[in-house]
């Protein structure tokens, strides 16, 4: 009535190597956990709050677990009979194999239902506490074994190695946390009175914390600068559409520029900085730049590493990024669904991690323009994952023409209560490249679009 054998780990540490130490785990809590499933179906839910397959370190017992999961989701009594009928029929022999084989499988089952006069039954969240506090203890371990043999791996490359390990890391953490610990269910009460981040004001009546902007339009008709002036404009403690505020709490904005070149950026740079300059509440640590004139690619994990590094130095409130395509550099067009969906999972986890907003510029296709519907090129996913989608088109003569750009929300906006003005202008005089003008914004302040500087 035995499973298979514990493995154990060979430890490759230098004077150590060839050592082997059976890694960290509790066979008996596995199996008193296990025997607690077996009594009733809240048993196993209970369990089920805490552990997966992966927590249990015999691979008998993974196959046990998972088998009385489905069988519990499915509504199926469980006994000594049902589970090694169920293992059969859904698992076949290879689980079964795992449990020691035709002969020995039903044994080992059956002893775990004999342990039942020795356990409590209302224990189980204890016994799968120490299950799962052996299966984080083994994943650490391994995370830094495997990281030890890697660097000693010629061809290693360091950035993918520590990716990987950021994952693993992520997934141990996930794992160590306890049903208490975890979100659950909120009732109408609890959603009204927590303070959700997402919901803290970041620029007055345009963005939040955490919001997703994305900004299309033709080529050359001002998408950057126009991400500029909202950036330059948040980080002096003004708004970009209302220019008479100079008083609001200035943020930290990182841009990161994967299409410029460094004359234009100066260029820009030297003329956003004077006019933030005037602000009272200007201080140019605010603002960051991270250049990649090149592009970059985030299916490199040096080039996404890389990102994150400069995102946890200057911890940004405000993220403005693109040109979207320069940023899945290299990628050939069957895999930039998949590209494009790395890109969009790695500005979340900075959204997760800073509380930032991100303000992201993508093209259009080829030749759109007054003719054609302005909207992002390649996919739809720039339609699904943001909150505010943005599209820039050239203006009707009366919104000043080839002076001016309509915006529009090419898919509509998640939030109707925010106030973008309908066009702007190209501004000659003193003050933001961009004048807003019409829309909600005189709602929000009655000297907002008049250009007063």
């Amino acid at each position: 009535m035995t499973a298979a054998a514990d493995d154990r780990w060979a430890c490759d540490g230098g004077e150590q190597e060839g050592f082997t130490v059976a890694p960290p785990h509790d066979i008996q809590a596995e199996r008193f956990t296990l025997a607690a499933m077996m009594t009733a179906p809240w048993a196993v839910e209970q369990a089920a709050e805490t552990l997966t397959g992966q927590s249990f370190y015999r691979p008998a017992h993974q196959v046990l677990f998972e088998a009385m999961i489905a069988m519990w989701a499915h509504g199926q009594p469980i006994d000594a009979v049902s589970l090694r009928t169920w293992i059969e029929t859904e698992h076949g022999d290879g689980a079964m194999k795992a449990l020691g084989g035709p002969t020995d499988g039903p044994l080992y089952i059956f002893g775990l239902m004999q342990l039942q006069a020795m356990i409590i039954a209302s224990n189980v969240r204890t016994y799968a506490a120490v299950v799962q506090d052996k299966a984080t203890r083994r994943a650490v371990l391994e995370m830094h074994m495997r990281g030890l043999a890697d660097a000693r791996r010629p061809g290693w490359e360091p950035a993918a190695g520590l990716a990987a390990a950021r994952r693993q890391l992520d997934a141990a953490v996930a794992g160590a946390l306890s049903a208490d610990d975890r979100p659950g269910l909120m009732f109408p009460d609890e959603v009204c009175d927590a303070e959700w981040p997402s919901a803290e004001e970041l620029v007055r009546g345009l963005l939040n914390r955490q919001d997703r902007v994305v900004v299309v339009g033709p080529g050359g008709a001002g998408k950057s600068m126009l991400a500029l002036q909202a950036g330059f404009a948040a980080a002096a403690g003004g708004h970009p559409f209302i220019w008479h505020r100079r008083d609001d709490r200035p943020l930290r904005v990182l841009v990161m520029d994967c299409e410029n070149p460094g004359g234009i950026i100066r260029k820009r740079f030297t003329w956003l900085r004077g006019i933030a300059a005037t602000y009272p509440l200007w201080d140019q640590r605010n603002l960051a730049l991270w250049h990649r004139p090149g592009g970059i690619s985030v299916m490199n994990p040096r080039d996404a590493y890389d990102a994150r590094v400069m995102c946890r130095e200057h911890r940004p409130d405000l993220l403005i990024a693109g040109p979207a395509y320069k940023m899945i550099k290299g990628v050939p067009r069957d895999g930039k669904a998949d590209a494009y969906s790395r890109l969009s999972d790695l500005f979340d986890d900075f959204r997760d991690e800073f509380g930032c907003a991100i303000w992201l510029e993508v093209h259009a296709p080829w030749g759109a323009g007054r003719t054609r519907e302005m909207r992002p090129e390649d996919t739809n996913l720039w339609e699904k994952w943001p909150e505010f989608r943005i599209a820039l088109n050239w203006a009707t003569k009366t919104h000043g023409g080839q002076e001016g750009l309509d915006i529009e929300h090419y898919a509509g906006q998640r939030d109707e209560e925010r106030y973008w003005p309908e066009w702007i202008t190209r501004n000659h005089g003193p003050g933001w490249p961009w004048t807003p003008n019409g829309g909600r914004l005189k709602l929000l302040d009655p000297l907002a679009g008049t250009g007063a500087a």
